[in-house]
């Protein structure tokens, strides 16, 4: 019986520690996830200022596509009714600078609290 409860023991021992092993793992694969959104975001905010201090014109087939984009935006913020720029406000990630409703308290793409805006 002693055996048996040693082995026990043993088999219990190893299933926390490979359970430890596990979430230790997600925790860090997460933190690479989250690391990689900014560094994401950053690339997009580079992107977004090279683009307005030389024109789109550099980048060829992606500055076209860009440009075609824009326009559709434009086209389809025309057909908004004027009392939708109300709902259109909003806030500005300190950390990512991805936009967001104006009455969110937290980024919808990196999760930071947002400032109030408004003050």
């Amino acid at each position: 019986m002693g055996d048996f409860l040693g082995d026990l023991k043993k088999g219990l021992n190893k299933s926390v520690e490979d359970l430890n092993k596990s979430v230790k793992t997600l925790e860090i694969q997460s933190k690479i996830n989250n690391l990689k959104k900014d560094a994401d975001a950053v690339y997009a905010e580079i992107g977004k200022r090279a683009v307005e201090e030389s024109g789109p014109e550099r980048y060829g087939e992606l500055g076209e596509k860009l440009q075609a984009v824009l326009a559709d935006i434009k086209t389809e913020e025309e057909k908004l009714p004027p009392d939708a720029a109300e709902a259109k406000k909003t806030k500005t990630c300190p950390g990512c600078s991805a936009e967001n409703p104006d009455d969110a308290r937290f980024c919808s793409c990196c999760g930071e609290m947002l400032e109030d805006q408004n003050l």
